[in-house]
């Protein structure tokens, strides 16, 4: 969510400095600029202190065994994106009612070398609100390193690899580089515009040159610079040449696939860039130590479908629609209206009006689009595990085994694992000196399919485990007689299952660009089993892509409806001229 924050509190900021032009702001404060000032930095600081304050609460009932971890990490969630969306809230309310860009322009103005220094204003008013975003980390930092400590026994019991929390420093440079990234690219767009006004008294055809120019690196070398934003470094191995190998087969073409350093803090992977030469896929440390083969091979299969089905591309050209349609109908609008409703026709309405709608659409139809393409996705990757269970003999038989052995009953959300790791110590995990539980997995596996195809009777506890999980939940059972279409879509959601545990997120709350991983799991495995519900989803997304080109014709038209219109700035200054002259002639 953080990010989608970022590119709202970058509109609000710029916005004033769009409207207005090079050193004018016509917007005067109606108090005193030293109240302001104070008002502005008060906030801030009230609203940090509240968080922090509730933070420490938090770590405290972290410590407490009988509190729920889930729940704790939830509310902070909670509490951390509606302190961002108040410091927005509180930067907004003093840009646009109290007038802090007259108060910095006045400042500035007085000053010889600061007031050419390009978007220092903006700057300014950006720093009380990203200052406060660090802080709200900070009490953060408490709370993650108590569950990061509290989870630490089970993480042992299920072997998996055990890290101590990262120093606040480097926790908090993770978060400003996976948040404040996009201000790069924006920042290097806009000083190359700035440039190109430079250029015009001299060279006027620099605007048409310079503007798609700084669109085109915004765009295209925004993946580049994430990567190296970011800690990453090439993923190599087997595993590598595996999925290098899947990418091939659906004929997908990228530049790299990277090895995301999260200091083992995120469970994630993702796809950047629009083109082979600067698309990437990254795979965060946790997801590679905390998945199986299998799993992880399911979950770049569902980075593929984005790449496959172009959802990078639709993103795009939704956004590029919904501005296209927004400034469409203000042009209209304005052409229409202005003779009655001088207002209308005037830059700072037309501005906001467009902010207005470019946040609307942000926040309540981007996410049903990307909701429905990360449904697609999961879809893909179920299809794909299971066209490679069906081309590989005795892989289905392996899968339908796993399953059998590590689904645990309904109600048992902490039961040891079926077959016990080795003992390892933390500072064996430390070290790096211990089995891996990957291939320990993979061995159990293995043996499990070799017993299950000769016809022979595992070992007495492991039977009986296992014959209690089958009557706990049959599930499995089901699984194993329905072929690779369900056990596709079953690896699937065993990664989804083991991400939202590691994390103990809520498997409920859907995200700005994910949904929730209970509403991911019942349509994945409704398509496994249900044709019809197939059908609709094809559907489904063909529309979504329909109305996308849909409403950037709309918006197509109704600009070339407006350009065919009177300017209405020219015409309300011709009438503004005309009338002394009639005047005079009275």
């Amino acid at each position: 969510m953080a990010p989608l924050q970022v590119i709202i509190l970058l509109l609000l900021v710029r916005v004033p400095g769009l409207v207005n032009a090079p050193g004018e702001v016509t917007f005067q404060p109606p108090l005193g600029a030293a109240w302001i000032v104070t008002s502005f930095l008060l906030s801030h600081l009230l609203l940090v202190a509240a968080v922090s304050f509730r933070g420490r609460a938090a770590m405290r009932l972290m410590h407490q065994p009988s509190s729920s971890a889930v729940l704790i990490m939830a509310t902070m969630d909670r509490l951390l994106s509606g302190a961002r969306w108040a410091s927005i809230g509180i930067t907004a309310t003093h840009i646009y009612l109290l007038g802090i860009p007259a108060i910095l322009h006045t400042a500035l103005e007085q000053t010889r070398i600061l007031r050419h220094v390009p978007l220092l204003s903006e700057g300014l008013m950006l720093a009380p609100a990203l200052l406060s975003w660090i802080a709200f980390w900070a009490s953060y930092y408490g709370v993650e390193a108590a569950q990061r400590h509290r989870s630490l026994p089970y993480r042992l019991g299920q072997g998996l690899p055990a890290h101590e929390m990262p120093p606040l420093g480097r926790y908090l440079s993770m978060q400003i580089r996976h948040n404040y990234y996009l201000m790069l690219p924006l920042a290097a767009a806009e000083i190359l515009e700035e440039g190109g006004k430079l250029l015009l008294p001299t060279w006027p055809w620099a605007g048409w040159v310079v503007g798609p120019l700084s669109l085109a690196a915004l765009f295209f070398l925004v993946p580049w610079l994430i990567t190296r934003v970011w800690l990453t470094t090439p993923l190599r191995g087997p595993l590598r040449t595996r999925l290098d190998a899947m990418a091939r087969q659906h004929h997908l073409r990228f530049r790299n696939i990277l090895l995301w350093k999260t200091h083992n803090a995120v469970t994630n992977a993702a796809i950047l860039g629009f083109l082979p030469f600067s698309r990437y896929f990254l795979m965060t440390d946790a997801l590679l130590e905390t998945l199986t083969d299998r799993q992880i091979e399911a979950v770049f299969a569902h980075e593929i479908g984005h790449g496959v089905h172009r959802h990078i591309w639709w993103y795009l050209i939704s956004m590029v629609a919904t501005l296209v349609a927004a400034t469409g109908m203000l042009g209209l609008a304005s052409s229409l209206l202005a003779a009655r409703f001088p207002w209308v026709a005037a830059d700072g309405p037309q501005a906001i009006l467009a902010l207005g709608i470019a946040g609307g659409f942000l926040l309540f139809l981007f996410p049903k689009i990307a909701h429905r393409f990360e449904h697609q996705a999961d879809w893909f990757a179920a299809r794909h595990m299971a066209a490679e269970m069906a081309a590989h003999p005795g892989s289905e038989a392996m899968a339908a085994a796993a399953l059998a052995i590590n689904v645990p009953p309904d109600g048992a959300e902490d039961v040891v694992p079926f077959f016990p790791p080795e003992t390892v110590t933390l500072e064996q995990y430390i070290a790096g000196n211990y089995p891996h539980s990957n291939q320990w997995a993979a061995a159990q596996r293995a043996e499990a399919a070799a017993q299950a195809s000769v016809g022979a009777e595992p070992n007495e506890p492991a039977a009986e485990k296992r014959r209690a999980v089958q009557v706990a939940k049959p599930e499995p059972a089901a699984v194993v007689n329905s072929g690779p279409a369900v056990l596709g879509a079953e690896v699937f959601v065993s990664a989804l299952d083991t991400i939202i545990e590691v994390a103990h997120k809520s498997r409920n709350k859907a995200g700005w660009m994910h949904p929730s991983v209970n509403g991911r799991i019942a349509l994945l495995r409704d398509l496994a089993v249900n044709r019809p519900a197939v059908i609709r989803f094809d559907r489904d997304q063909l529309f979504t892509r329909l109305a996308i080109a849909a409403v950037l014709m709309l918006g197509i038209a109704l600009q070339a409806v407006a350009a065919c219109l009177p300017d209405p700035k020219m015409s309300h200054a011709a009438a503004e001229h005309s009338r002394p002259t009639q005047r005079a002639s009275e």
